[in-house]
């Protein structure tokens, strides 16, 4: 679409689902999810991304049907970090769980937040993130 190429990426849900990656002439790589259940397909074809917007709908997976179309914030995160991605910001949450869900976030290190309205971010390519300090 116009210069950026689009990949689009399968996502395990109960309806067919897609979650899309977005490619700039600069190498500059945005990754979106969609609703996706836990699946190593969509953290290998996110890895690397500069960034990742990943739904975090779920408060307990028992919340969801045994297929799993959703995340946790704890396994949004989990594969943010599998993915080696350099910035990630939790979408599709409710905003009466924001505090919490920052402070979930905040343990695994400042690369990955969770998304508010109004929020502008500037995406260029760059090298891997650092890993957080234990």
């Amino acid at each position: 679409v116009g210069p950026l190429s689009v990949r689009f990426i399968p996502a395990q849900h109960y309806t067919p689902a897609w979650g899309v990656l977005l490619t700039a002439p600069n190498g500059t790589r945005l990754a979106y999810t969609g609703d996706t259940g836990p699946t190593d397909a969509v953290v290998e074809a996110i890895a690397g991304a500069d960034l990742l917007l990943i739904e975090a709908a779920l408060r307990l997976t028992s919340h969801d049907d045994p297929r799993r179309g959703h995340l946790t914030p704890e396994e949004a995160i989990e594969m943010a970090v599998r993915a080696e991605v350099r910035e990630a910001l939790l979408v599709h949450y409710q905003p009466a769980r924001r505090a919490e869900i920052g402070a979930m976030c905040a343990e695994a290190g400042s690369w990955i937040r969770p998304a508010v309205a109004g929020l502008t971010v500037s995406v260029s390519p760059a090298q891997k993130r650092e890993a957080a300090a234990s």
